[in-house]
């Protein structure tokens, strides 16, 4: 019993540690397909975009998803110079979270209060579209509930796997210990022999 009750503890654990484990692998893996989500919609923002002859930020076309369309949708655009900003019919009169500071090459991912969702995930860059021109700024972002449903989600579907897995586990160890104690089970047959009959010592 006390070799049963250890092992299916320590099997516990080891299974809820492999479980945390793999909730925060999923977690980081959703955001990297979201953060590459929202790199092609900036890109896609970027290769459409212009300044007219007042430095005012101008786009031939827009990202190709009808969420940008519908507001408060959960994804969202904004390009911004000190001239102008356009931004998409999703953002509406919302306010995307304030960025201070961006790297010097490439998109910064930041995470902050959405305009209408507790939290986003969103990218940022500046952009310059001439030499002489004026740095451009594109800012996309996107709510973090779809991610955060995704990973209870997976989470619950593991858990069930985890907790057959351990029942499992459980019965290959019951086993074990089953035939490894066979032989003592014999040692102790023999010793009850002996303490019953006084002539079997001999």
């Amino acid at each position: 019993i006390r070799l049963l009750a250890v092992a299916g503890g320590m099997i516990a654990l080891a299974l809820v540690v492999g479980w945390l484990v793999l909730g925060f692998l999923f977690e980081r893996h959703s955001e990297r397909q979201l953060h590459a989500e929202l790199e092609r919609h900036g890109l896609s923002l970027i290769s459409a975009l212009s300044l007219d002859a007042a430095g005012k930020p101008v786009l031939a076309g827009q990202p190709f998803d009808p969420r940008f369309g519908r507001p408060a949708s959960g994804l969202y655009w904004r390009i911004s110079t000190t001239q102008d900003d356009l931004r998409s019919r999703s953002l509406w009169d919302g306010q995307l979270p304030q960025v201070e500071t961006l790297p010097a090459r490439g998109w910064g991912v930041y995470q902050g209060d959405g305009p209408y969702e507790p939290r986003v995930l969103s990218i940022a860059r500046e952009v310059q579209l001439t030499p002489d021109g004026p740095p451009v700024r594109v800012e996309v972002a996107a709510d973090r509930a779809d991610l955060i449903a995704a990973r209870s989600a997976f989470g619950r579907e593991t858990s069930v796997f985890l907790l057959v897995l351990w029942g499992v586990m459980a019965l290959a160890v019951w086993v074990q210990v089953k035939l490894g104690l066979a032989p003592l089970d014999r040692v102790r047959r023999e010793l009850d022999r002996m303490r019953a009959e006084p002539t079997a010592r001999l």
